[in-house]
């Protein structure tokens, strides 16, 4: 009987610190990944700032200074958290030079890295969008149309017939921004969901994922859920090694210094290469591009994130179409 009970204990001692031995590994792994990504950082926005000078592209192409800053922004944050591949990054200038928006090439290849990574479609997906003038919902629009495959989509009657059965308009966002993983078509989504499925477990289905599904998620909104899940992808580390519930953001705390890392960083490039513009600066040109919009006015519009552009464009449609320049604004025109 003690032999046996030695057994017990010592199988039992064995178990935990093999248990314990492999959270310290993942949790090593984990450190070192992040650490090894902020470690590259400077090395990958440096080499490219170096070789590839943005910014005299986008002056070329008569861009106003806020649209120069916002394009770099994204720009810096797509090549120091996703690793773009070279061939495509040096595609996507070769158009940028001829012409074509740089800005909106990288909101494709946003979207489709948070969708099936199928990055052949991004010239298909920019020419799709030219024919809309990038209007409305036109990242959705021009994927589906780009699609080899016929995309599920829902009508206006599909949308209140599911918030008739209990879910929300954020339930049916939700779905809709999993749905381009293309694991499974958003009203399969929307189905389990209406059958009781929570949507950790959906998740964890979608992006294969199975520490989604347990009962650490269960409480956690989708919209959360699904921002672990992206992250885990960008740094390529486990999900609930991405996840603290009692942070404000969600987030450990070592994932939250990467995160403020890689802004410090696309900060002091953004510096170094004069990337950033005054905004008294920015409203000085608003007025000289649009005298007859009142200053408070075009300090508000600016101040929530409107371009110049933007705003000489609803100015364009309330002369046009006479209404008032606020109402001008929501115009998919603009």
């Amino acid at each position: 009987m003690k032999k046996k009970l030695l057994v017990m204990v010592i199988t039992c001692i064995f178990t935990l610190s093999s248990y314990a031995g492999a959270q310290y590994i993942e949790q090593f792994n984990m450190e070192k990944n992040l650490d090894s990504f902020e470690g590259t950082i400077t090395k990958r926005i440096d080499s490219i700032s170096e070789n590839k000078n943005l910014q005299n592209i986008l002056l070329s192409q008569g861009k106003y200074p806020d649209e120069i800053a916002r394009t770099m922004d994204l720009y810096l944050d797509i090549i120091s958290k996703y690793s773009i591949d070279d061939t495509l990054l040096n595609l996507m200038f070769t158009k940028a030079e001829s012409g074509w928006n740089m800005e909106h090439m990288l909101e494709i290849y946003q979207f489709i890295f948070n969708g099936d990574k199928d990055f052949s479609k991004l010239e298909k997906m920019y020419e799709l969008g030219m024919e809309s003038n990038f209007n409305g919902y036109w990242l959705e629009s021009v994927y589906c149309a780009a699609s080899d495959e016929e995309i599920v989509t829902l009508n206006v009657e599909d949308v209140y017939n599911y918030i008739d059965q209990g879910l929300t308009v954020r339930d049916i966002s939700l779905a809709n921004k999993l749905c381009f993983k293309k694991i499974k078509n958003i009203k399969e989504i929307l189905d389990e969901k209406i059958q009781g499925k929570e949507w950790n477990e959906i998740i964890a289905e979608i992006y294969n994922d199975s520490s989604l599904a347990s009962g650490t998620f269960t409480e956690e909104s989708g919209d959360v859920i699904l921002n672990v899940a992206r992250k885990s992808e960008i740094y390529n580390i486990s999900s609930k090694n991405i996840y603290d519930a009692n942070t404000t953001d969600k987030l450990t705390e070592k994932v939250s210094q990467t995160e403020s890392q890689i802004n410090n960083i696309i900060s002091d490039v953004e510096s170094t290469y004069n990337f950033n513009v005054d905004p008294e600066n920015i409203l000085q040109l608003a007025k000289e591009k649009i005298p007859e919009i009142e200053e408070s006015t075009l300090q508000y519009y600016i101040d929530e994130g409107y371009l110049i552009r933007e705003l000489e464009k609803a100015y364009e449609i309330s002369q046009r179409d006479n209404i008032s320049f606020d109402i001008a604004l929501s115009s998919e025109e603009v």
